[in-house]
C-alpha cells in the first residue's frame, strides 16, 4: 500500500518534502516513522487524512500522512 507523507520537521535538509511510502498489510503509522528514520517523540504531532492519530493507527491504500514539530507558547 502506498502512503504520501508530508514533512514539516527537519529530515536531512528535506522540511516541507513528500514522500511516497510504500508499507505493507496492516501498516501502522510508527512502521512509516521507523521506515523514514524519525523517531517517535512526544515533540510531534502526526496527522492522517486531517485528523491527529497515534503511532499504533493503522494506515490504508492512500492515506495522506503530515507530521508537524509540537509548538509551545502563548
Amino acid at each position: 500500500m502506498l502512503v504520501k507523507v508530508k514533512l514539516h520537521i527537519t529530515k536531512e535538509n528535506k522540511i516541507g518534502q513528500e514522500e511516497v511510502v510504500t508499507i505493507y498489510e496492516k501498516g501502522l503509522v510508527k512502521d512509516v516513522l521507523k521506515h523514514l528514520n524519525l523517531i517517535e517523540t512526544n515533540d510531534i504531532v502526526i496527522m492522517v487524512n486531517g485528523k491527529r492519530r497515534q503511532s499504533d493507527f493503522s494506515l490504508h491504500d492512500g492515506d495522506e500522512m503530515s507530521i508537524f514539530p509540537m509548538l509551545d507558547g502563548g
